[in-house]
């Protein structure tokens, strides 16, 4: 064309495939991939930028790993990015995904790999289908962006180490029914961006940190780090939980439940202020809370991997009932708990009942 950009479209060969096994670079034209792909072993850059505009890159059908090393690193600029097919298998994961940049970057389908990053010039990160990253590196996800969303009822499952990064004006959703599950690692989630919690956070015995303001979608949620499904199990290792934030139900619902189970200790900075919560359960070796509003009950119990002599409750509750939880049955620890801070039993206003989700 004029402007130089180079359009290219790749049907599948005599064998049904396409094999990817170099760089493409089609200077701001589209680039689509229309049969199965074949990931080479090597890393497959593929850049559709160009000095007078971006294009899109998109790949219409499922992608496969031809063997270890096997990467793909992806830049886009302002234009987007599309998996319409499943993106690896189990047996056959791509090793490596970076996003280095784009608008828009959508897995419609379920997402195999051994590492997956999305770069600061990433924005919005969609998955639509499950997520599966394993790898026997410390580091399995590490993604920035403007707008990162699971979809309902969908998992990310991680081995190895996940941090999320929205900034100081983006936001994390995970909807109603979505998991995060990190079977050997932290997750972590920085910037001061926003966090709709629809779902779970777990890890095993590992940290887990929010640095951005959280807001509670449903009554279902649970952060978690005692293990899958949030067991009353205590994994080995360590297990700190962190909300340095405010958390709250999410603005125009009614009041939500709020599950909190840390292998050791719990740091709440402010829970409840802007809307209120409705019943809270928080257990670990030791809690911190700065200030917690709650219209429902509070339970704070002193379970977690460590409980030796009861947990250490600090902070400001205030709550239409508490109830301190002794250890399980069956525990060696001492019932005894030591409060230090201002319990209170008025029930806060909560806000009207309205319909939400996030936009």
């Amino acid at each position: 064309s004029t402007s130089g950009k180079l359009a290219m479209a790749f049907e599948p060969g005599v064998n049904g495939t396409i094999t990817l096994n170099g760089d493409l670079a089609s200077n701001g034209g589209n680039v689509q991939a229309f049969g199965p792909v074949i990931v080479g072993q090597r890393i497959n850059a593929i850049d559709v930028t160009g000095a007078g505009g971006d294009g899109t890159l998109t790949f219409s059908s499922a992608l496969t790993s031809a063997g270890t090393g096997s990467g793909l690193l992806l830049k886009a600029g302002s234009g987007s990015i599309e998996f319409d097919g499943q993106v690896g298998t189990s047996a056959a994961r791509i090793d490596s995904i970076e996003i280095v940049s784009a608008q828009s970057t959508a897995f419609q389908a379920d997402l195999y790999t051994g590492h997956l990053q999305q770069d600061p010039g990433g924005n919005q990160l969609l998955f639509l289908g499950n997520v599966d990253a394993e790898t026997n590196q410390t580091e399995a996800a590490n993604l920035t962006g403007t707008d990162i969303e699971l979809n309902p009822n969908k998992t990310f499952f991680a081995y190895g180490d996940v941090t999320i990064d929205v900034g100081a004006t983006g936001r994390l959703v995970l909807y109603g029914g979505s998991r995060i599950v990190v079977g050997n690692g932290t997750f972590t989630q920085n910037g001061t961006g926003v966090v709709y919690l629809g779902g779970q956070v777990v890890t095993s015995g590992r940290n887990i940190n929010f640095d951005g303001a959280v807001k509670v979608m449903n009554d279902s949620v649970q952060v978690c780090s005692t293990g899958n499904s949030c067991a009353t199990s205590f994994p080995s290792g360590g297990g700190n939980i962190a909300f340095n934030n405010f958390v709250d139900t999410v603005s125009g619902d009614p009041a939500h439940n709020f599950q909190v189970a840390a292998n050791e200790a719990v740091n709440i900075a402010v829970a409840g202020r802007i809307s209120p919560l409705n019943a809270v359960t928080v257990s670990g070796d030791s809690i911190a809370i700065t200030n917690l509003t709650a219209i429902g009950r509070v339970t704070l119990a002193a379970v977690g991997k460590n409980v030796i002599s009861g947990s250490a409750i600090q902070g400001v509750v205030n709550a239409s009932s508490i109830t301190i939880g002794p250890p399980p049955v069956g525990s060696a620890a001492n019932p005894s708990t030591e409060l230090t801070g201002v319990i209170g039993t008025t029930p806060p206003s909560g806000p009207s009942d309205s319909t939400h989700l996030p936009t």
